[in-house]
C-alpha cells in the first residue's frame, strides 16, 4: 500500500511539472487610427476601430478581435501585430519572442494567458531567433515557431560539417553518407538550410539573410510555421519546414511595409546575385516578387524602382527565365532587383515588375533610417 502511495505522489508531482504555470498579462484596448494598419498576406475584411495591446518582455503585441466576438482566440479568426510594423497576420496559438516561446490562451479580451514551452536551446539562441517573427510580421506574414526536432536535425548538420572540416572544400548544404557524423535528418536539414559560416549570432545571422535574395527568399514563404536553428562558431543554420511557393505574385518589401532596411546584407551572399561586385556588399536591400509555379518561365521584362521625387534608381534585376548569375538558374523562385546602392531613408518607394503576357506587378514601400 505504501509502495502505491508513493507512486500516486510522484505521479501527482509529474502532473505538476508538465503543466507550468501561466504567465498572465493585462490586456489594454486602445483606439486605432484609421490607415494605421492594414490586413496581411492572405487576410481579408475590415481593420477594426480599436485593439488590445500589451508588452511581454521587449516586445509590444497589438491584439484584433477580427470577428468582433468580444474575444481572442488563436489559431481562428482573429489578428496579431507588433510595435513598427503595419500590417495584422492571423494570431497564433504558439508565438516566438525575444523573452521565449509561449503557448497562448486568453480571457475574453481582458487578458492573454502565456505558457512558456521549453525548448532545449540556450536562452540567447531563442532570443536570436525570435528575430524571424519580427522578418515575418515586417513582411504581412503568420510567424513562425522553433521546432525542437528541426533544431536537434541542425545540430546533427552543424556537427557533421565540424568533424569533416567546413571551409575546407566540404559543400556545406549537404552530406556525403560515406563521411563520418552522417545522417539522413541532418543531411535533410542542410539541403533545406540558409547558413552562415563564422556564426554571427542567431539575431545579426537572420537579420543579414533577410536583407539577401537567396538566403532571403526561404524566409518568406507563406507556408512556413515551423522551423530549426543552431548557432556554434563554425556556422549559424536556419531550417524551414512546411515551405510553400504562393498561389499569386508574393511581393516583398510588402505593399505598405514601413521600416525596411536600406542595405544589403552587409557579409553578402554566395552565388552572386550581383556579378561584378563582392556578393552584393554595398548594394541596396532587395526588392522582390516570390514567384507562383507557373511563373517561373516566364520572361521579367522591366523593372522600375522609384523614390518619392520620381528618381529611378539603378540596379540589376534577375529572375529563373533569365538569371543575373547563370551558375544560380532557379533564382531561388523569385524574381529580384537589387539597387546599385543603399536606398535613401525614410522614403517611400514604388516599385513595378513587369511579366511577358501578366498584368504589372506594382506596389509601395517606405524605409527606416537604417
Amino acid at each position: 500500500m505504501r509502495s502505491i502511495a508513493v507512486l500516486l505522489a510522484l505521479a501527482v508531482l509529474v502532473a505538476g511539472q508538465a503543466q507550468p504555470k501561466p504567465r498572465t498579462v493585462r490586456l489594454k484596448r486602445i483606439g486605432v487610427k484609421e490607415g494605421t494598419y492594414r490586413l496581411g498576406w492572405g487576410m481579408e475584411g475590415a481593420v477594426p476601430r480599436s485593439a488590445y495591446r500589451c508588452r511581454v518582455g521587449k516586445d509590444d503585441l497589438v491584439l484584433w478581435d477580427l470577428d468582433a466576438d468580444g474575444k481572442l482566440e488563436g489559431d481562428k479568426q482573429d489578428g496579431l501585430s507588433m510595435k513598427g510594423t503595419p500590417f495584422i497576420v492571423r494570431l497564433p496559438s504558439v508565438l516566438l519572442i525575444s523573452s521565449g516561446q509561449y503557448s497562448l490562451s486568453f480571457r475574453g479580451t481582458s487578458q492573454v494567458l502565456l505558457v512558456a514551452e521549453t525548448l532545449n536551446l540556450p536562452k540567447k539562441v531563442i532570443a536570436g531567433a525570435a528575430e524571424m517573427t519580427r522578418v515575418r510580421l515586417r513582411a504581412g506574414l503568420s510567424p513562425a515557431v522553433l521546432d525542437e526536432q528541426a533544431c536537434e536535425d541542425c545540430v546533427a548538420h552543424a556537427r557533421y560539417l565540424r568533424l569533416n572540416g567546413m571551409g575546407s572544400g566540404l559543400s556545406p548544404h549537404n552530406e556525403d553518407a560515406s563521411r563520418p557524423g552522417y545522417t539522413a535528418r541532418g543531411a535533410a536539414a542542410g539541403t533545406g538550410s540558409v547558413m552562415a559560416p563564422s556564426s554571427p549570432g542567431m539575431r545579426e545571422a537572420i537579420k543579414g539573410w533577410a536583407a539577401t535574395v537567396w538566403h532571403g527568399a526561404p524566409l518568406l514563404a507563406p507556408g512556413v510555421r515551423r522551423f530549426g536553428v543552431v548557432d556554434q562558431p563554425h556556422v549559424a543554420m536556419l531550417y524551414t519546414l512546411g515551405r510553400s511557393w504562393p498561389r499569386t505574385p508574393l511581393v516583398h518589401p510588402s505593399d505598405g511595409a514601413t521600416g525596411i532596411p536600406r542595405a544589403f546584407g552587409k557579409r553578402g551572399e554566395r552565388p552572386n546575385p550581383v556579378p561584378g561586385t563582392n556578393g552584393g556588399r554595398g548594394c541596396g536591400f532587395p526588392v522582390m516578387v516570390l514567384l507562383p509555379s507557373g511563373w517561373t518561365d516566364k520572361q521579367l521584362t522591366s523593372v522600375t524602382l522609384v523614390d518619392s521625387r520620381g528618381r529611378q534608381v539603378k540596379g540589376t534585376h534577375s529572375s529563373p527565365a533569365n538569371p543575373a548569375n547563370p551558375s544560380w538558374p532557379s533564382n531561388s523562385g523569385c524574381a529580384a532587383f537589387v539597387p546599385k546602392g543603399p536606398l535613401s531613408g525614410k522614403t517611400r518607394y514604388r516599385a513595378r515588375f513587369v511579366f511577358a503576357g501578366e498584368k504589372p506587378v506594382e506596389w509601395s514601400f517606405t524605409t527606416g533610417n537604417k
